[in-house]
C-alpha cells in the first residue's frame, strides 16, 4: 500500500505541474492521524490541491484523507482492505511474504556457539533465537541455507 500511495502522489504532481520533491509516506506514531501520512504538502506548499487531486480518484483501499497540521496528508485505509489483505494472507498460508530474491544463492550461517565449559544461560538462547531467525528470513527469500552452530573454541 506505502508504495501505491507513492506512485498515487508522483503522479498526482505530475498532473499538477509540480516539481517532484522528495517525500515520506510512513506509518504515524499516533494511529489517530490515519494508517499512512506523508509530508508532501509541507514540501510542496500545495497541500490543499494535492489533496483535491487525490480525493478526485481516491487510492482503492483508502477510506478517506485528511490534511494535517502545516501540511500533512493523512490516509485511513478502509475494512475492506484489511479484510482483503487477511484473506490474502489465509489464502496463500505459508507462502505469504516469501519471494525469491536469493534464488540460486548458498548461505552458510554460523551462530550461537556456546562455550561448552560454561553454564548456557539466556544469551545463548537469543543468540540461538537471532540466528534462526535471521537463517528463515534468507531462505523465505529463496535462498538455500546451511547453519551451524559449533560449541566451543573448535576453529
Amino acid at each position: 500500500m506505502k508504495e501505491d500511495i507513492e506512485k498515487l502522489i508522483k503522479e498526482t504532481l505530475k498532473s499538477l505541474d509540480l516539481k517532484v520533491v522528495d517525500f515520506v509516506v510512513e506509518h504515524p506514531v499516533d494511529l489517530k492521524m490515519g494508517d499512512y501520512s506523508t509530508n508532501v504538502g509541507i514540501k510542496t506548499g500545495k497541500a490543499k490541491e494535492i489533496i483535491t487531486h487525490l480525493e478526485a480518484q481516491p487510492p482503492s483501499g483508502v477510506e478517506r484523507m485528511e490534511l494535517a497540521g502545516p501540511g500533512f496528508i493523512n490516509f485511513y485505509l478502509s475494512k475492506e482492505f484489511f479484510k482483503n489483505s487477511l484473506e490474502e494472507i489465509i489464502k496463500k498460508g505459508n507462502e505469504f511474504g516469501k519471494n525469491h530474491n536469493l534464488r540460486g544463492q548458498k548461505i552458510f550461517i554460523e551462530h550461537t556457539q556456546p562455550n561448552p565449559f560454561k553454564t548456557f544461560h539466556i544469551g545463548h538462547l537469543m543468540n540461538n533465537t537471532i540466528g534462526e531467525s535471521i537463517s528463515r528470513i534468507i531462505q523465505a527469500n529463496g535462498a538455500e541455507i546451511k547453519t551451524a552452530s559449533y560449541h566451543g573454541d573448535v576453529g
